[in-house]
């Protein structure tokens, strides 16, 4: 009888890994049109997790105001590790993927129709959007200590992986000593001069990022026909973990 019982048990823990779980919704950010003293709601963004360990699917979707899905991108991790990297921006008219293939890279975009695929090689610290938050979680004792991280991000304009730099700063966002502000910035000194940093406000007690303020890739919802991005001010709420 009681091996009877623990046979079941087993089965029942087994089937539980390894069938995936039902989406949970696990963070909620309000995107802000920057200037706009937080009444200009843009965007809803929801970030999604579903499966278990050997196969974790999360999923950060962008929704107007009025709950349309406007943008996403998602990763499926596969024992931790970067399987399957996709994302979409309705009103660029993109979608791209990212896939580790025999130790190297493959980037697929399609733009308004056009295909486009290559093989790159792979660099240290690749990173995409979904994985970024836990990345800064991971390295901020060595940012407090004064230290830059070097990560890679996939740039599908120009079908190749780009060098970031994060940086711990001091700032206006450092209400009570137990939030950390961390630069996100291009490496290319040139490149710099061109795209605005990112500031993202991490909470030392959360271990969570709770603002971003700077550019994004999403388009202007008012202005431009879909095609300018915007800047931003993102708050965030969690919950469901």
């Amino acid at each position: 009888m009681k091996r009877n019982m623990m046979v079941w048990i087993l089965l029942i823990f087994t089937l539980g890994y390894a069938f995936p779980s039902e989406e949970v919704e696990v963070m909620k950010g309000f995107v802000y049109r920057e200037g706009s003293e937080e009444k200009d709601l843009m965007y809803i963004q929801k970030e999604i997790r579903e499966g278990t360990y050997d196969s974790l699917k999360i999923s950060h979707r962008y929704f107007s105001s009025d709950e349309e899905l406007e943008a996403y991108e998602s990763v499926v991790l596969e024992n931790g590790s970067l399987g399957l990297y996709e994302t979409a921006i309705n009103g660029l008219g993109f979608k791209g993927s990212l896939e580790l293939v025999d130790g190297r890279v493959r980037l697929v975009r399609v733009k308004d129709g056009k295909y486009r695929e290559k093989k790159i090689r792979n660099r240290e610290n690749l990173v995409v959007g979904p994985l970024l938050p836990s990345f800064v979680e991971e390295n901020i004792s060595t940012l407090q200590k004064g230290e830059t991280v070097v990560f890679h991000l996939p740039f599908f304009d120009g079908m190749t992986l780009i060098p970031m730099l994060l940086e711990a700063k001091e700032g206006d966002r450092d209400y009570t000593g137990r939030h950390v502000v961390v630069e996100m910035r291009m490496k290319s000194r040139l490149l710099s001069w061109f795209i605005q940093p990112v500031d993202m406000t991490f909470d030392l007690d959360m271990e969570k990022i709770t603002e971003i303020h700077g550019p994004t890739i999403l388009p202007d919802p008012r202005g431009g026909g879909g095609k300018d991005y915007v800047e931003a001010n993102i708050y965030y709420q969690y919950g469901g973990i």
